[in-house]
């Protein structure tokens, strides 16, 4: 099964998240920038909402996923944020949308953001990050 790891992310919050789900999977995480096979089995995409775009996802990750080739088989939706835990629905209306299949369980944890949720993501949320994605990447 080939499975690959996108993400999208201005903090590095994500990133690092990317990171633990990829090594846990034995892959590498790549940013948004770098296309997706069209043999991709899972993808596992993550981003998250931002105050600048009025609580909404990127618009180049918006993009992404609107580009995504239609063979992409089935997809695993991740996300971080200090406040709000809705940015992997958003990205699943989008998936919907395209016809990709997601797998019903996601993937959120608390990134830093001036001060709030300090420390985030942490050891334990990598953790859970890599534990899920192993769960699920069968």
């Amino acid at each position: 099964m080939k499975i690959e790891v996108r993400y999208q992310s201005k903090t590095g919050h994500t990133a690092k998240v990317a990171d633990a789900i990829a090594a846990a999977l034995g892959v590498k995480a790549e940013p948004i920038t770098v296309p997706v096979s069209p043999e991709t089995d899972m993808l596992f995409l993550g981003g998250a909402l931002y105050m600048i775009y009025g609580c909404n996802l990127d618009p180049a990750l918006v993009r992404y996923i609107a580009e995504l080739p239609p063979t992409v088989r089935r997809a695993a939706l991740f996300g971080t944020s200090a406040l709000m835990t809705f940015g992997n629905k958003r990205m699943l209306k989008r998936f919907r949308a395209k016809g990709i299949e997601v797998v019903s369980e996601s993937f959120h944890c608390y990134g830093e953001f001036k001060g709030l949720q300090a420390g985030h993501p942490d050891a334990q949320d990598l953790s859970d990050a890599a534990a899920w994605a192993k769960r699920i990447a069968v």
